[in-house]
């Protein structure tokens, strides 16, 4: 059955004395008693505008699967809202806009009816944060 309990309960000021609400953030995981990830999230202090974001430095991979790609990701910052996105090949990616913390890895499927050699797809995928906006 569904049922909710509540775990952790404090006031915000109260965790984040002397920072600044525009450069932190809590993420939160909640996990089974064999430590798998049933669920996570990431909570900002801030409007989106206001967040003091750092310029990340993405590094993916990528590896053919049998109905598209496998594109694995990693990042040294914080990358904010990751938006994938190819100009001419049609297709629909398990993910997209996304938060990836430093030191988290996650793999992203790109499935296509087409068939599309890996350098095209290479040539064709555009990775941006919402910090390539600004």
């Amino acid at each position: 059955s569904n049922s909710s309990n509540v775990y952790f309960n404090n006031r915000l000021d109260s965790l984040i004395v002397d920072q600044d609400r525009n450069s932190i953030l809590l993420s939160a995981e909640v996990l089974d008693n064999e430590d798998n990830l049933l669920s996570s999230n990431i909570l900002y202090f801030s409007k989106i505008a206001n967040l003091n974001l750092p310029v990340p430095n993405i590094k993916y991979n990528i590896e053919q699967s049998d109905n598209g790609f496998i594109i694995s990701m990693a990042t040294d910052k914080l990358a904010k809202n990751i938006f994938l996105s190819t100009e001419k090949i049609e297709g629909k990616f398990s993910d997209n806009y996304f938060d990836l913390l430093p030191n988290q890895n996650v793999e992203i499927e790109f499935v296509t009816t087409t068939h599309i050699s890996m350098n095209e797809f290479k040539k064709n995928l555009k990775v941006v944060t919402i910090r390539d906006s600004y």
